[in-house]
């Protein structure tokens, strides 16, 4: 078909293929190409019920190029409390008569509760009410707009779209993709000039496409001279299965899209940012998407919030009955595992019959609305059988009435490919949206009795509602990358399996220092403010062993006795030839300290470099003194060293 000019105004659907003639839908036709086709359905004040779309196709293989479609159906506008949310079913009247049919898809935008927002399926109709099914608390809302596939120019339908669209000039919507399998769609040139604050989108996908793998690509698309606020996305994909990708398109992007090209600077006034939206690709002079290069690195990580989980994976849990550290009973758990960055600390996991819940944290009780709890961890499937990291809130006859954003119980993201057995970043996030009767939450992976799950810092942060904006939480989300647990805001730790080294400061000497600890809590050790070799405060090093030792002060003392080393509490002394009895003053001396007393000849650094001699009876090594007094101890010696004092 090509060379066609409708007649206008007319209150008809002009186009219809794979309907029958009584009018019903769903009969598959393909292998349509119409070309040079126009058709107006008139002003706004003209477009009635029954007018729109210009084209509807049930089938595949489709070319439609040089179609033009005027004045489809305007989207009903809600009033205030028409909107209705009870038992998990939304019901709308509508503010006239409305022609909605049973399973078609109907996309509610901008109600005054956001909640309500989406593209559903509907369950139910009237000619004054509208309803499908949405998981959620009780509510009730208005506003925005409602609208349904007589609002756009063409309209796709059925399992196989297998369609091209090019050079589609509309004055409402534009492309409707109602899908629901295998497809592919190519679409160039979808544009439209429509002066209202109610024009749906140029493309929608629709949540029809959620299992159906379609790919879809569309460059050049965009609507003109929209006016008013709360405007709808150019191009909105609702369907999660579906992959779209977008160039070249003239206003905001909603749902699961790919951009490969550049927006206008329009859409980075967004207060959600691009990835939390569920798009990737270059948005606002950045790129955005899951990038694991700096995670891969695997760095010291400044914590924004702590991580809740505990790094030990013998605490653990696959307990059916709740969390219980350590309770490992459903499955095998193997630990001291290669991990991605070198080390050990990477754990393996395989149930024991069927399938398990291997939980990293759970709690039950009342989680707060508002509150975002986002998790991740590396993950590989060495046997194959990719299995989903997962955060739910039901669990242990808890959570009953608890949601997630968008109307889940619980969360599951998978990797983001089949791979050979490589390690996988995975991340899961859940914004608390309902909570009336408390949780059984818990983070964790699932594993079967076929496949061995390997996991390695398994991170869980906490953000209280109000903490962060929009567009900050998507900044986190892009960047999240695990850190050590304990770590409070603003601490940089590396991940527990890790050591952190120090080098010499010269390339002679390439070794490196380690710095450990046997600690059971959080502490603090202070470095003085000083030059040269220092003490750490707060460290106890028990009895110390060294060929030198060097303190903060030492005591240097050519005299006779007594000698006066202030607080000191080390250093050497001169006795003369013919003193049997010396006195050393020092306030580092306590009841119950100890000195080692031991005779040099060495006078490298002695006041006056005096000649020293050895005494005719030495000390036993390492010898001892029990000092009982608090200021001052005498000891007969021809020349002693006074090494460290341990209080």
């Amino acid at each position: 078909m090509k060379n066609i000019a409708l007649p206008n105004y007319e209150q008809v659907e002009y186009i219809l293929i794979g309907r029958g003639t009584d009018g019903s839908r769903g009969h598959v036709s393909s292998g349509v190409t119409i070309k040079n086709v126009s058709a107006n359905y008139g002003s706004p004040g003209g477009q009635q019920l029954g007018r729109g779309p210009c084209l509807e196709a049930w089938g595949y293989f489709f070319i439609f190029d040089r179609i033009t479609c005027g004045g489809a159906e305007i989207p009903f506008q809600p009033a205030s409390g028409a909107a209705v949310r009870s038992g998990g079913t939304v019901t709308v009247t509508t503010p006239a008569a409305n022609d909605f049919y049973l399973g078609q898809w109907v996309t509610y935008w901008g109600p005054t509760d956001g909640t309500f927002q989406g593209n559903f399926r509907i369950t139910a109709a009237t000619p004054t009410t509208v309803s499908w099914s949405q998981p959620g608390p009780n509510a009730t809302t208005g506003g925005g707009y409602l609208y349904g596939d007589r609002s756009f120019g063409i309209s796709l339908n059925q399992a196989g779209v297998d369609t091209v669209v090019t050079n589609l000039t509309f004055g409402s919507g534009g492309v409707r993709v109602n899908g629901g399998g295998n497809c592919g769609v190519v679409m160039e040139n979808i544009s439209g000039d429509a002066p209202f604050a109610w024009e749906p989108p140029a493309v929608e996908f629709t949540a029809g496409n959620a299992a159906g793998l379609c790919q879809a690509s569309i460059k050049g698309a965009g609507t003109a001279d929209e006016q008013g606020t709360n405007l709808m996305p150019a191009v909105v994909n609702w369907g999660s299965g579906s992959s779209v990708s977008v160039e070249a398109v003239g206003g905001a992007l909603g749902g699961n899209i790919n951009n490969v090209g550049t927006l206008p600077h329009a859409d980075c006034s967004s207060s959600l940012g691009a990835q939390n939206r569920g798009q990737v690709g270059f948005f606002c002079g950045q790129v955005q998407g899951q990038d694991d290069a700096a995670r891969r690195v695997f760095p010291p990580v400044a914590a924004r919030f702590p991580n809740l989980v505990n790094s030990n994976p013998t605490q653990w849990s696959d307990n059916t009955t709740g969390f219980v550290p350590g309770s490992i009973g459903r499955g095998t758990l193997v630990t001291g595992l290669s991990a991605p960055d070198g080390t050990n600390g990477a754990a393996s996991y395989i149930a024991n019959r069927g399938s398990s819940f291997l939980m990293f944290y759970g709690q039950s009780g009342i989680l707060n609305v508002g509150e975002t709890w986002l998790g991740g961890a590396w993950v590989r499937f060495p046997q194959g059988g990719t299995q989903a990291l997962t955060m739910g809130l039901v669990g242990w006859g808890y959570g009953s009435g608890a949601y997630c954003d968008g109307g889940s119980q619980n969360v599951y993201v998978y990797p983001y490919e089949g791979g050979d057995g490589q390690w996988f970043w995975v991340q899961v996030a859940c914004t608390v949206w309902a909570n009336p009767n408390g949780v059984g939450f818990g983070f964790g992976i699932y594993a079967d009795a076929t496949h061995h799950v390997q996991v390695y810092a398994p991170t869980l942060i906490h953000i209280p509602a109000g903490t962060l904006s929009g567009n900050e939480y998507s900044e986190l989300l892009r960047n999240f990358a695990p850190n050590g647990p304990n770590a409070v805001a603003g601490d940089v730790s590396p991940l527990p399996s890790q050591r952190f080294g120090i080098t010499s400061g010269t390339n002679k000497n390439p070794t490196l220092g380690y710095l450990t600890h046997n600690n059971t809590a959080n502490r603090t050790y202070t470095f003085p403010n000083a030059t040269g070799n220092v003490c750490v405060s707060g460290v106890s090093c028990g009895a110390i062993y060294s060929a030198t030792y060097n303190t903060q002060t030492n005591c240097n003392v050519n005299s006779a006795s007594p000698a006066a080393c202030g607080s000191a509490p080390s250093g050497s002394v001169v006795v003369p030839a013919t003193t049997k009895t010396y006195t050393i003053n020092t306030s580092a001396v306590t009841a119950n300290s100890r000195i080692h007393v031991w005779p040099i000849t060495d006078n490298s650094g002695l006041s006056g470099s005096p000649t020293c001699t050895t005494p005719s009876r030495r000390p036993r090594h390492r010898q001892f003194l029990r000092m009982l007094c608090t200021k001052t101890c005498t000891k007969s010696r021809k020349a002693i060293q006074k090494l460290p004092v341990s209080r």
